[in-house]
C-alpha cells in the first residue's frame, strides 16, 4: 500500500514536472518568440556626398586659409576614425560596418545629405523597436557640423579629431533610432533611479542617445560617448544586433485585470548586460483596459519597465504602467515620459505618452505585478527587466525530492 501510494505520488510529480517544463518553454517563448541566435546585420557607411559637406562645415568654422584646407589624407582619416569609433560603440553586438554596398537587407547611413534646417545634425527614418525592419536609412547632415569645430580653442589636428568623433557619435545615435532606441534612454544610467530620479547632473550626456534636449552641447559632442545600461539592454532585443536575441512572448488570451488572473512571465538573462528581461507584445481592446503581469524577483534587483506604442505602433494607446506588490498595493506608477536637461520624469517636456519605470529597487524577494493600461485601444510592447528566470531543472529536481520525502514522512505517520 505504501509503495502504491508512493508510485502514484511519483506519477503526479512526473506530470507536474512535465507541466513545469512546458510552462518554462511557453514562458521563455519556445512557442511564441524563443530567445534565439540572431544573424548579423550589415550597416552601409555611404560617404558618396560627404567631402563637399565636410569642407563647407570646415570653412564655415573659420578654416578658410589655403594652408588650412582639408587634404585627401584628412578625408581618409575621417572615414577610418568614424568607422573605428562606431565599431567600438557596437562592440559585442553583431553589427558589421561596410563601405561598399552590402547584400540586401541592410541599414544605410548616408553621410553628407542636405537639409533646410541648419540645426539638424542627423535624422533616422524610423524608430524601429526590436529592429523589425532591416532596410532603414539614417541621414547625416555634415554641413551643419560647423558649430562643433572650435578654431579658437583647439588646434587644427584636434578639431579634425573632434569632428570625426562628433560625426561617429551622431551616426551611432541615428542608427540607434533605427534599431529601436529613443532619446530618453540616455538617462538609463545606474546612478539615476526611481522613485525620485534624483541626482541627474549631466551624466545622461555621456551616453549615445543624448541630444540637445537632454543638455548635450556642441562642445560635448566632440568628446567620446558610449551606450548606457538601458541603451545596451534594449539593443539586446534588436534582431540582427544582439548575438542572442532577448525573449519576446505574446500576451495570453483572456482577462488579466486581477491579481488572480495575472499572466505569469519570466525573464531570460541577456548575455551582454546580464539583466534578466522579457518583452511582451500586448493589445488593449477597450479604453482603460488593464493587463496585469506577474513576475518574481529578488530583493535589491533593479526593476525596469517600458511600454512602446506612442512612437512605434500605428495606434498609440497612451499607456500607464503600475508596479504593484504581492498584497496589491501600488509601489510606483508612470503615465508619460518627460525630460529636459537635468530634469527627468518628475518634470520637463513630454517626450512620449509611453511609460517608463527605471531602476526601481525591489524591496523584498518574492512576487510583484506590473499593470499596463491604455487610454485608447491599440498595440503595445512591454519591456520588463528584473524578472527572475524560470527555476533551472536542478533546482526544481531538489524541490521535487523534498516533496517526495515530505510525502513519505506523512504516510509513515498515518500508517
Amino acid at each position: 500500500m505504501l509503495r502504491k501510494a508512493t508510485f502514484r505520488l511519483g506519477e503526479r510529480l512526473d506530470s507536474w514536472w512535465s507541466t513545469m517544463k512546458l510552462t518554462k518553454y511557453l514562458a521563455c517563448g519556445a512557442l511564441a518568440g524563443l530567445a534565439t541566435l540572431s544573424p548579423a546585420i550589415d550597416v552601409y557607411l555611404d560617404w558618396t556626398d560627404a567631402a563637399p559637406n565636410i569642407v563647407a562645415a570646415w570653412e564655415a568654422a573659420g578654416y578658410t586659409a589655403p594652408e588650412d584646407a582639408l587634404t585627401a589624407s584628412d578625408f581618409l582619416y575621417f572615414k577610418h576614425t568614424v568607422k573605428a569609433a562606431m565599431e567600438a560603440h557596437y562592440m559585442g553586438y553583431t553589427v558589421v560596418f561596410k563601405e561598399t554596398t552590402p547584400s540586401s537587407p541592410f541599414e544605410w547611413i548616408k553621410f553628407g545629405a542636405s537639409t533646410a534646417s541648419t540645426s539638424t545634425y542627423g535624422m533616422a527614418t524610423r524608430l524601429d523597436w526590436r529592429n523589425a525592419h532591416k532596410d532603414d536609412i539614417s541621414y547625416m547632415y555634415l554641413k551643419n557640423f560647423d558649430d562643433m569645430i572650435f578654431k579658437s580653442m583647439f588646434t587644427r589636428a584636434e578639431n579634425i579629431e573632434r569632428l570625426a568623433v562628433a560625426i561617429a557619435g551622431t551616426a551611432t545615435h541615428e542608427l540607434g533610432h533605427n534599431l529601436g532606441l529613443q532619446h530618453f534612454d540616455c538617462y538609463g544610467d545606474p546612478t539615476i533611479a526611481a522613485p525620485g530620479y534624483l541626482g541627474v547632473t549631466g551624466q545622461q550626456n555621456d551616453h549615445m542617445m543624448a541630444t540637445g534636449a537632454t543638455g548635450l552641447t556642441s562642445l560635448r559632442r566632440g568628446s567620446p560617448r558610449s551606450f548606457g545600461l538601458l541603451e545596451k539592454m534594449k539593443l539586446e532585443f534588436a534582431d540582427g544586433v544582439a548575438p542572442t536575441l532577448g525573449t519576446t512572448v505574446a500576451e495570453a488570451l483572456g482577462p488579466k485585470d486581477t491579481l488572480a488572473t495575472a499572466q505569469s512571465v519570466f525573464g531570460s538573462t541577456l548575455p551582454l548586460t546580464g539583466i534578466s528581461a522579457v518583452n511582451i507584445t500586448g493589445k488593449t481592446s477597450t479604453p482603460g483596459q488593464l493587463d496585469l503581469y506577474k513576475f518574481e524577483t529578488t530583493i535589491g534587483t533593479s526593476i525596469i519597465a517600458n511600454t512602446f506604442s506612442h512612437l512605434t505602433h500605428g495606434s498609440p494607446t497612451n499607456t500607464t504602467i503600475t508596479l504593484i506588490d504581492a498584497g496589491g498595493s501600488v509601489l510606483f506608477s508612470n503615465t508619460d515620459i518627460k525630460f529636459s536637461g537635468d530634469m527627468f520624469m518628475t518634470s520637463g517636456s513630454t517626450y512620449s505618452t509611453d511609460s517608463l519605470i527605471w531602476n526601481y529597487s525591489a524591496p523584498y524577494t518574492g512576487t510583484f505585478y506590473l499593470g499596463v493600461s491604455g487610454m485608447a485601444p491599440g498595440d503595445y510592447d512591454l519591456l520588463l527587466g528584473g524578472a527572475s528566470p524560470v527555476p533551472e531543472p536542478a533546482t526544481m529536481a531538489v524541490l521535487g525530492l523534498g516533496l517526495v520525502a515530505l510525502a513519505r514522512r506523512r504516510r509513515k505517520k498515518s500508517a
